[in-house]
């Protein structure tokens, strides 16, 4: 597997907050996510024979790579088809993780992950990845992810091509809404 395409695994890991770890001690100690706002834990696995999943159209980057994986959580449970793009800079790396998850359940609920990633001098071939998360899906059972924004935190391993992630629900104050048009937004509530 070339260094190349191991590189594109590494912006597949990046998608959501665009939070860089300054230091190891706090890339080590880093966990965004309260465990009642996880949605669900990703493993992924780079595949050098598997095709684009979407356009490279309209993307941030250039097409590295794509792959496989599972999710589980409470809500979420199945599998996902992902491609990544990435802007490759010194130690860091713009990310975007495009994909679809596919629920136990059948129905298809597209991703969306745009963010960073970074790598020290210690360990070159490990990413640490955040990505602010978009889902978009017609299917009733998870529509309440069109209006959820969500984070993506997790590493990885550019020589195993596998990465590990959590999705986190952002959390919003009262009577917000983070959806992608504002004119849809509910009148916050006066406190």
């Amino acid at each position: 597997m070339s260094r190349n395409i191991l590189t594109i695994l590494s912006a597949l890991i990046l998608t959501f907050a665009q939070l860089l770890w300054s230091s190891e001690e706090t890339a080590n100690s880093y966990d965004p996510c309260r465990s009642e706002d996880v949605l669900f834990a990703a493993e992924l696995q780079y595949d050098p024979n598997m095709k684009a999943v979407v356009a490279e159209t309209g993307r941030s980057g250039k097409l590295v790579g794509s792959g496989k994986g599972t999710i589980n959580g409470a809500k979420l449970n199945g599998t996902i088809r992902w491609s990544v793009f990435e802007v490759l800079k010194e130690r860091t790396c713009e990310i975007n993780i495009v994909g679809y998850l596919n629920t136990s359940d059948g129905s298809e609920i597209f991703l969306d992950a745009k963010g960073y990633g970074k790598t020290d001098n210690e360990e070159p071939n490990k990413w640490k990845v955040t990505s602010e998360v978009h889902f978009k899906t017609a299917d009733e059972p998870y529509a309440w992810l069109n209006q959820t924004a969500a984070k993506w935190v997790g590493e990885f391993d550019e020589e195993t091509g596998h990465a590990s992630y959590k999705a986190c629900v952002l959390p919003t104050e009262k009577g917000t809404s983070c959806s992608a048009d504002p004119g849809k937004r509910p009148e916050k509530e006066n406190q």
